[in-house]
């Protein structure tokens, strides 16, 4: 396996943890087994931004002691973490906010569906989106074992009244999608 394969399965749905360990193999050509390691917060380390296939990270390790003797104690391993620019965004899936303002986390699930991965809070920054007409960009947290960079989204706004319409008992709203949502009538005045 080569970072260019990994980048062409573009096999993200899994945890991050497994996909960090594929990138150390590529990079130190060791496997190390998950259950035998404890990582620490990676550093950023990009001496070479040019160079695509440059280690841009260091990971402190713990090593289980009983797995290898060449790794006891602590150490850590170089390798590249990925930018999220990488992620080709499924197109039929939308992100929608239902209210201004909210914070990014809080569209997480969905961001997982658009990008195909098993983005955690610890892999995206947080962000508070004030309104609709913000240019969001999606940022990798310092702390992610993953990604780096950022990489822009659109998030729809709440519907537009007129693709709104009030069933007949005036109980529901079916929008553009007919997904049926319950509304609470408001009072006359």
């Amino acid at each position: 396996m080569n970072l260019a394969m990994l980048l062409e399965e573009g096999d993200f749905d899994r945890p991050a943890i497994d996909i960090v360990l594929d990138l150390i193999y590529i990079t130190n050509q060791i496997r190390v087994p998950k259950e035998k390691v404890v990582f620490g917060v990676p550093e950023k380390l990009d001496q070479r931004p040019d160079i695509i296939v440059d280690a841009n990270t260091f990971i402190p390790v713990d090593f289980d002691p009983d797995w290898d003797d060449r790794y006891r104690g602590e150490n850590g391993f170089l390798y590249r973490r990925l930018p999220l620019s990488v992620l080709t965004p499924d197109p039929d899936v939308h992100l929608r906010a239902m209210e201004f303002p909210f914070h990014l986390h809080d569209l997480l699930p969905a961001i997982r569906a658009k990008f195909n991965t098993q983005f955690t809070t610890l892999d995206l920054e947080d962000q508070l989106i004030e309104n609709e007409f913000e240019e969001i960009q999606l940022r990798a947290a310092e702390t992610s074992l993953l990604w780096i960079g950022e990489t822009p989204i659109d998030i729809e706004g709440m519907m537009p009244l007129e693709n709104i319409r009030v069933t007949t008992d005036g109980r529901y709203r079916v929008t553009t999608q007919g997904i049926p949502r319950r509304v609470v009538p408001t009072p006359e005045v």
